[in-house]
């Protein structure tokens, strides 16, 4: 192996490529020796154990309290209230009198002539008299009296209170 040899002939050149490989041979020796071979193997082993923790705890304790809340309103209250008013009308009134009817004659002659009562002929006869007299009568009557009356509506609200 070495250097590429050239041939010639004819007018053609002929060229030879070498390579070189290389090549590992192993060679085994087999050497017998005794070894120990140990391997761990586990075993499970379970149980419980109970350990005691203490610590302080804290209890919530909530109640619910009632708060009153309230406001005002106001309502139109009427009540009804009376007046006197007065009512004309006419009421006819007689009143009855008395007079004294007689029979009457002359006496006397001339010019002194006098139409006089004849004693003993009178008698007191009863003469009613009427006439319409204007009047007034009261009346109650009635009428509205409304106000804004305030008036508090109150509720209770329910409240948590926690301690």
């Amino acid at each position: 192996m070495g250097s590429p040899h050239e041939y010639h002939t004819s007018s053609k050149q002929v060229t030879v490529e070498c390579r070189t490989e290389y090549i590992t041979l192993w060679d085994t020796k087999y050497k017998e020796t005794e070894t120990q071979q140990c391997t761990t193997e586990y075993e499970k082993s379970c149980k419980t154990e109970y350990e005691r923790v203490c610590k302080t705890t804290y209890k919530k304790e909530c109640q619910t309290l009632y708060e009153k809340q309230c406001h005002t309103v106001y309502k139109n209250v009427c009540v009804e209230q009376y007046r006197t008013e007065y009512e004309p009308y006419t009421e006819t009134e007689c009143s009855t009198q008395y007079k004294d009817d007689c029979e009457y004659q002359w006496e006397g002659s001339g010019n002194e002539k006098v139409w006089v009562p004849i004693p003993g002929t009178c008698k007191k006869n009863p003469y009613e008299t009427c006439k319409d007299v204007s009047k007034t009568k009261a009346k109650q009557v009635a009428y509205p009296v409304c106000n804004d009356v305030p008036e508090q509506k109150c509720v209770d609200v329910p409240k948590q209170e926690c301690v």
